[in-house]
């Protein structure tokens, strides 16, 4: 416990926020700001500027505007900020300029820096943490979510004792330091590949069945069958309307192949009811549950429990649903109890999700092994591993 304490502790009480100091600095700066790099998180950093007041001039990249866009003459992002390829802005009057440039691409940032530090100086090349701090609501300000971590550090430091191997600990050791902090390096010191399958943790034999809690796209379920061919199959939860042909689709490929696909057109709770759910903010076709009772900015999806829907012994779960993984757990509490399946389970949509799942799982199951691994370079996909 002392050990957690003296690495972490006194980082927590102490580290500025990488992303806040910035927003201060910028509003006594007198040039120009542009994002350069496009991808998932550019949303984010558009978003995180618009949030804290903070101009920008441009969208940098080395592609040009119709690379972007197949419409004819459209040259700007969301309507509103100019895309502008980086051989025209150095040969402009533009790049001439006291300009400062924030790498929107979190995973491409080692090539942007180095692309940009060939033409202006490090110390105007900024990059931090944008997407926690816009999209996930416990963590739109820094100092309470600080606060969070000091009043419960005795429980975290209990959960760094739990857990299972070095890698998971030290994992957690970087993921609080990038929340805190908005310093990417953390999350990139960590970050693993094998997002829910990571091969020195899941394995599987003949005739798994799989569960998931948010199948999207259906990309997590071919990947599960890839890498176990003799599954029994698997039950899919996705709400999301725009998704379930697609799914759909998969389910009678794999049928061919004598497998059973479930999709089940419901999200995952802890009981059936109706829920107003909203995707403002987020990525596209993410959602976040506001509450039962939520009218405005939403549309309804029907909720059922996976002890509802699923009859027979499952042997891995998955979940990432925006927030809903503690109640999801919650209606599958009897298939936890009995099977003890393999979990795969993100714990990054709020603040209190790695403590609380954690304990609840534990007393669900006082076996289960406990591990921790960060999948991206940024601060999403922290994944909660127990196993038997």
């Amino acid at each position: 416990m002392e050990n957690i304490k003296g690495k972490l502790l006194e980082f927590i009480k102490t580290e500025h926020n990488l992303s806040i100091d910035f927003v201060e600095r910028a509003k006594k700066f007198q040039g120009d700001i542009y994002l350069y790099g496009a991808g998932n998180h550019l949303p984010f950093a558009v978003s995180f500027m618009q949030k804290y007041g903070v101009p920008v001039r441009g969208f940098l990249d080395s592609r040009r505007p119709s690379d972007f866009y197949k419409s004819p003459g459209k040259d700007s992002y969301d309507g509103d900020i100019p895309i502008i390829n980086l051989d025209d802005f150095l040969s402009s009057k533009e790049g001439a300029k006291d300009c400062w440039f924030v790498i929107s691409a979190p995973s491409a940032e080692k090539a942007i820096r180095e692309t940009l530090a060939g033409h202006f100086p490090q110390d105007r090349i900024f990059s931090f943490e944008t997407m926690l701090y816009v999209v996930y609501f416990s963590l739109q300000d820094v100092e309470p979510y600080r606060t969070y971590l000091v009043e419960h550090w005795d429980e975290f430091s209990r959960l760094y004792d739990t857990l299972a191997d070095d890698q998971s600990r030290s994992t957690l050791i970087s993921v609080l330091k990038g929340r805190l902090s908005g310093d990417l390096a953390h999350f990139r010191k960590c970050c693993v590949p094998d997002q829910y399958y990571p091969p020195d943790l899941i394995h599987f034999s003949k005739g798994e069945l799989m569960v998931e809690l948010g199948a999207y796209d259906g990309q997590t379920l071919l990947e599960f069958i890839s890498r176990c061919p003799d599954c029994r199959g698997a039950y899919c939860f996705e709400p999301d309307v725009k998704l379930l042909p697609g799914l759909e689709r998969i389910k009678e490929q794999q049928a061919e192949q004598g497998k059973q696909v479930y999709v089940i057109p419901k999200g995952a709770w802890d009981c059936e009811t109706v829920l107003d759910l909203s995707s403002e903010g987020t990525e596209e076709g993410r959602t976040h549950v506001l509450s039962d009772d939520a009218k405005e900015h939403g549309y309804a999806i029907e909720t059922s429990t996976v002890d509802k829907e699923v009859k027979e012994p499952i042997s891995f779960m998955k979940m990432d649903i925006e927030g809903a993984e503690l109640r999801a757990l919650h209606g599958a509490e009897k298939q936890i109890r009995t099977n003890r399946p393999k979990l795969a389970v993100c714990v990054y949509h709020k603040n209190e999700d790695i403590l609380e799942i954690w304990n609840y799982l534990r007393e669900l199951v006082p076996e289960y092994r406990f591990y921790l691994r960060h999948h991206t370079t940024a601060g999403a996909e922290t994944v909660l591993y127990a196993l038997i």
